[in-house]
Formats: C-alpha cells, sequence, structure tokens
C-alpha cells in the first residue's frame, strides 16, 4: 500500500465533508493525533485539540483546493466517494 492509499482510506474511513454557508472543509475526528499528522503532512490544513480527548484535522481554503485533485483521482468507488462528488457541487469547487 502506497502513502496516498494510507491517507485516502482515513479520509474514506473518518472523513467529513462538511462546512459552513461559504466555506467548505474536510475534517477528520480521531483520537490518535499520529494520524491526523499524516493528512497534515500529505495536505496541509491544521491539526486541533485536544477536546475531551479527540483531535480535529480540518482541510480549507487554498490546502483545500490543491488537495482536492488528489482526493477525487485516489478516493475507491465508495459511498464516500459519492458523498465527495455531490459536496463539491454544492460548493462549486
Amino acid at each position: 500500500m502506497c502513502c496516498m492509499e494510507l491517507e485516502i482510506g482515513i479520509i474514506v474511513a473518518r472523513g467529513s465533508f462538511t462546512g459552513d454557508t461559504k466555506t467548505p472543509a474536510l475534517c477528520v475526528r480521531s483520537e490518535d493525533q499520529r494520524l491526523l499528522h499524516l493528512l497534515f503532512e500529505a495536505f496541509g490544513g491544521k491539526v486541533y485539540g485536544p477536546y475531551k480527548g479527540v483531535y480535529a484535522w480540518m482541510l480549507r481554503g487554498s490546502d483545500l483546493q490543491k488537495a482536492l485533485p488528489t482526493i477525487r483521482e485516489h478516493m475507491p468507488e465508495c459511498n464516500k466517494r459519492d458523498t465527495l462528488i455531490n459536496w463539491v457541487k454544492s460548493y462549486g469547487l
């Protein structure tokens, strides 16, 4: 398994495509900060926490724009990919 498969696997398993009315965000929450630092090293963003023992990695703005082509390219055919495609459309990304 290459590194990108690992990072995409983390997003598939724990990722949430979210945002407010104007700003899209990709968020992954985990009790294991090391998983989130893998995402940070691969895509940028920011790791927050801990909040009650849980950390959050958030990808927004220019980091999100740069990472989206790679995430889309490596995302396997699954429900999370469908969610990603709908989320991208809803924000016009």
